[in-house]
Order: structure tokens, then C-alpha cells, then sequence
């Protein structure tokens, strides 16, 4: 979460244009296919979140407990 923020700060970056950005780093990823669409889900979910006004430090641990929740997949479980 740390090294987001201060990305953000580093560079001028938006959040929403962090989250892009992993989108894009996302689909090219060796991930399995579900833990793709769960990611690229949730990534939608904080975009829409943050989009409609919602706090970005929450946003923030809400994208880094997805990439947390995608290392606990089996392959085939999902």
C-alpha cells in the first residue's frame, strides 16, 4: 500500500490511472484465466468506487488485498 501511495505522490499519478495501468499489466500476466477475470473485476469494482467519490486510501487496500486474495487461488477452484 505504501509503495502505491508514493508512487502516486512520486509521480503526479492518479489513482484511477494506477489502476489502468494494472489492467492493462493484468491481461499479459502468466495468472490462470480465473485469476484474471477476479482480478480485472475487482479493478472495476475500485474504479467505479472511485469514480462515485469513494475514499482512495480505502480503494488503495481494497486493490492491494485483491492481488493478497488472488495468491490464495487453486487452480480449477474458481
Amino acid at each position: 500500500m505504501k509503495v502505491i501511495i508514493d508512487l502516486k505522490q512520486a509521480k503526479s499519478l492518479a489513482t484511477d490511472d494506477i489502476i489502468k495501468d494494472l489492467h492493462k499489466g493484468v491481461i499479459v500476466t502468466k495468472y490462470t484465466e480465473e485469476m484474471k477475470i477476479f482480478l480485472v473485476s475487482r479493478l472495476a469494482e475500485i474504479e467505479y468506487r472511485l469514480a462515485h467519490g469513494s475514499n482512495e486510501k480505502i480503494q488503495i487496500a481494497s486493490l492491494v488485498g485483491a492481488f493478497i486474495e488472488v495468491r490464495s487461488f487453486k487452480p480449477g477452484s474458481k
